[in-house]
């Protein structure tokens, strides 16, 4: 069985008891939008020959797949798409975070003017439909009823009272031409996926609402069809159920909006570090500086880092001294000091001087890129509890479809043909197995996402799933649980000095500066009232500190040279 919320996965075969070959290849799925799509994409991908195991994730728009040595990946391709999703190939995938989210961003739109356009319409045509209450005849409704049951027949053949008046017909009319335009604009593209998936032999979300809203249109619009033939007019009952489809559809389209918006703001809590590499490089070409995408740049390029910049690559300081905000990798708020021959990584914040940095790793190569990738792969793991409702919502959708069924055959068993329809529709459309499929990954990746532009990086949702029951932490170092910055704890001057004239003086040697230690001096000199001087010539010494002119006098604060 396949787990539905975004990852699937067989057990590999074995031959003659050993372990058998299997090649991992990935895949770019796009139309995925719901943990009961991913669903359906890996029963599609499990079917096919060749396939050991199967893993989507909706979220990420990717499939991993192990298969057999020369196993036709084109052909697992195509059956993707007959299932009414967009695929391929991508053997060396990069983050597609980005991609997805223009993706849906641009989905957004269009399902936002479904959105208004179904709630246009579906407004006046509830109204209408409350409003035509007062065209039935309760007395004569309840002897069609008394008659149907003594018959035995339906309920609208045991009694001419059910002729459409001309009222009555007016107003299935105007439900008609307002559920119309609505269910075509809002449910259509719901109806045409669910069509695919029928096709692909799988049933979801949209199977339910598809079939709940076609079918109170349907009848509804058999009714009025009948309405317009007077021999007919008296083998319906005039109950319509017009305004069930429109809500319905509206409802599916509000669902699928705040869908789309959830899952566009769940991958953003996972682009946090992917975003801290910069997008374009400031490279050393034929003499002259030129910026270039982060990926045309290659090894062996000269990058030119500018103060406040972040490093955009890994690499070797050739030129320049500086101090780089490492924090992002190491926890450590204290920058460090860089000069040529040091190392440097992508993704930290040059808090100094100009560095020239010669490229060893770019991209998705460099020690960001592969800590990125790793949260992205955390942030697709399932946890224990994700997997039980993953196999929950695998065949939540038969059993949906096995409830109406049985709804719609007592009903009209019982003689109540007229309450069939409602009810069998009323169950299609309560249930909702995206829901339960997509807690537990959103859950998971907005967690992982917010652990790592902390600077905290998560295993997986089995780590997430564990923590709660962790009693005790322990840490191999301070500086990973600071506050994020210094603060100056005590002053110790030596004697014969004042420590008011003390701090006075290397508060006023750091008011230019941009060290996280000098900007907690003058911070400290701030609390205690004492004002900073201001100071004349001042030099900054990566690594070393910085020196300046207070009152005739050079202040030096930082390290012994």
């Amino acid at each position: 069985m396949s787990d539905a919320g975004g990852v699937g996965h067989t057990a590999p075969k074995a031959v003659a008891g050993r372990p058998a070959e299997v090649r991992r290849h990935s895949l770019a799925v796009d139309g995925m939008h719901c943990a009961g799509c991913a669903a359906s994409v890996t029963r599609v991908l499990q079917a096919q020959p060749g396939v050991r195991e199967a893993q989507v994730d909706f979220l990420l728009g990717r499939a991993t797949v192990a298969v057999d040595p020369g196993a036709d990946l084109g052909a697992l391709v195509r059956a993707v798409e007959g299932a009414g999703y967009r695929a391929s190939v991508d053997e060396a995938p990069p983050s597609r975070l980005a991609e997805l989210d223009a993706a849906d961003r641009r989905a957004l739109r269009g399902i936002r003017m479904r959105l208004i356009a179904s709630a246009a319409l579906c407004a006046p045509l509830v109204w209408v439909a409350m409003d035509a209450h007062h065209l039935w005849d309760p007395p004569a409704q309840e002897a069609a009823r008394e008659a149907a049951r003594e018959s035995g027949v339906a309920m609208w053949q045991a009694a001419g009272d059910y002729r459409l008046s001309a009222e009555r017909f007016a107003s299935i009319t105007r439900q008609f031409l307002l559920a119309t335009p609505s269910f075509l604009g809002g449910g259509m593209p719901i109806v045409l996926a669910a069509a695919r998936g029928a096709r692909a032999r799988t049933a979801n979300m949209d199977t339910l609402l598809a079939l709940g809203s076609r079918a109170a249109d349907g009848w509804s619009t058999r009714v009025f069809a009948a309405g317009l033939l007077p021999r007919t007019g008296a083998s319906l009952p005039p109950e319509v159920h017009f305004e069930a489809a429109g809500v319905i559809v509206t409802l599916a389209v509000l669902g699928r909006w705040m869908e789309t918006r959830a899952t566009i703001r769940t991958r953003s809590a996972g682009r946090g570090l992917a975003d801290l590499q910069p997008p374009v490089a400031r490279v050393r070409r034929g003499g002259a500086d030129v910026d270039l995408p982060i990926g045309e740049v290659r090894r062996g390029d000269l990058v030119v880092v500018r103060p406040g910049d972040r490093v955009p690559v890994d690499g070797t300081v050739t030129e320049g001294a500086s101090e780089v905000d490492q924090s992002l990798l190491t926890g450590e708020s204290v920058p460090v000091a860089k000069r040529a021959g040091d190392d440097a990584f992508a993704g930290t914040l040059n808090a100094g001087g100009m560095l020239v940095v010669r490229a060893s790793q770019v991209g998705a190569e460099s020690l960001l890129g592969r800590i990125a990738r790793m949260v992205e792969e955390a942030q697709s793991s399932r946890a224990p509890v994700a997997r039980l409702a993953d196999r929950v919502s695998a065949w939540f959708t038969l059993a949906v479809l096995a409830v109406a069924a049985v709804t719609f055959g007592a009903w009209t068993a019982a003689g109540r043909t007229d309450m069939a329809l409602t009810c069998t529709v009323a169950v299609l459309v309560i249930a909702c197995p995206c829901a339960l499929g997509l807690a537990t990954p959103t859950a998971i990746m907005v967690a992982t996402g917010a652990a790592a532009r902390r600077g905290i990086l998560v295993k997986g949702g089995a780590a997430l799933e564990a923590l709660a029951r962790v009693d005790a932490v322990i840490l191999d170092k301070t500086g990973t649980i600071t506050a994020g910055h210094p603060e100056v704890a005590a002053v110790h001057p030596l004697p014969g000095t004042d420590e008011r004239a003390l701090l006075a003086a290397a508060a006023g040697a750091e008011r230019a500066s941009e060290h996280p230690l000098g900007e907690a001096i003058v911070r400290a000199a701030a609390a205690r009232g004492i004002p900073a001087a201001m100071a004349l010539n001042f030099r900054s010494t990566p690594g070393a500190g910085v020196s300046a002119i207070l009152d005739r006098r050079r202040v030096r604060a930082g390290t012994p040279e």
